[in-house]
C-alpha cells in the first residue's frame, strides 16, 4: 500500500479504533511489563495504548505486512515509547519476533486466506509464552454489498479477491481450538453498523481496507450505475 493508501486506512480506522479499544480494555487487560505483539497493527493507534498499558519496562510490536502502514507508525511513535517498536512482515514472521504474553489482533484473521488459516494460528501459538494469550476482534458475514462490488472490481468473488473468509462464529472458535489454542472466552456482536455519508466514503473505506484490492474506480460506468441502482444507493454528491 502505498502512503496516500496508509493515510486514508487512517481516515477510516475510529471503527476499528473504538472495538480494538474495548477488546483491550475488557478482555486484554495488559499488565505492567508485559510483552504484547499487535499483530496487524495498522497505523500505531492501538499499538500507543498498549505500550502506555505496558509501561516502559513491557515490550510492544507492531507486525504488519503493508510497508505504508509500518512507516506511518513509525513517525507517529511517540518519543518515550522506546520499548514500542515496529516491523513489517507477516504473520510467519511472529514465531521470531516472541515469546508474548499476549498477541494482540484487532480486525485482521478474516483476511487471513483459508489455506493460511490453520499455519497461522499455529504460529500464533508458537510465539506465545506458556499460558499466553490471543485477544482477537474477528469480523464474519459481510454485507453483499462489498462482495458484490468486489467482484465488479475484481471479476471474482470477495474471498477470493482480498482473503476475507465469510465464515460464521463457531467457524472462528473450532479452527482456534484445532490449532491447540484453548478459547477461554467467546463472544458474538451482532449487526455492527457503519453509515456512510456518500458513496464515495464506502468506496474509499473499502479500497483502504482491502490495500487496494478492490478499487471502485476500476469498475465499468455502466456496470457501476447498475450497481448502485440494484444497491438502492444515490449519490447524494
Amino acid at each position: 500500500m502505498d502512503s496516500s493508501l496508509a493515510s486514508l486506512y487512517d481516515d477510516h480506522s475510529d471503527m476499528q479504533f473504538e472495538h480494538g479499544l474495548d477488546l483491550i480494555k475488557t478482555h486484554l487487560k495488559p499488565q505492567l511489563g508485559q510483552s504484547i505483539l499487535d499483530l496487524g497493527c495498522g497505523t500505531v493507534r492501538l499499538a500507543t495504548e498498549l505500550a502506555s498499558l505496558v509501561g516502559s519496562d513491557g515490550r510492544v510490536v507492531g507486525l504488519d505486512s503493508d510497508k505504508g502502514r509500518v512507516e506511518l507508525a513509525e513517525k507517529r511513535r511517540e518519543s518515550s515509547h522506546t520499548h514500542l517498536t515496529f516491523v513489517e512482515g507477516f504473520v510467519g514472521d511472529v514465531v521470531e519476533l516472541g515469546p508474548f504474553d499476549a498477541v494482540f489482533c484487532n480486525f485482521v484473521l478474516h483476511w487471513v486466506p483459508e489455506e493460511d488459516l490453520d499455519s497461522t494460528l499455529q504460529n500464533i501459538k508458537r510465539c506465545l509464552k506458556p499460558g499466553g494469550r490471543l485477544c482477537a476482534n474477528i469480523t464474519f458475514n459481510t454485507e453483499q454489498l462489498t462482495a458484490d462490488l468486489a467482484f465488479l472490481a475484481t471479476g471474482r468473488n470477495e474471498e477470493s479477491a482480498c482473503g476475507m473468509l465469510l465464515r460464521d462464529f463457531h467457524f472462528w472458535k473450532d479452527h482456534c481450538i484445532n490449532a491447540g489454542l484453548y478459547v477461554e472466552d467467546a463472544s458474538e456482536t451482532i449487526d455492527i453498523t457503519v453509515i456512510f455519508s456518500t458513496v464515495k466514503s464506502y468506496f474509499d473505506v473499502v479500497k483502504a481496507y482491502t490495500s487496494g484490492a478492490i478499487d471502485a474506480t476500476t469498475v465499468d460506468e455502466n456496470d457501476m450505475k447498475q450497481f448502485l441502482i440494484e444497491s438502492q444507493i444515490r449519490h447524494a454528491g
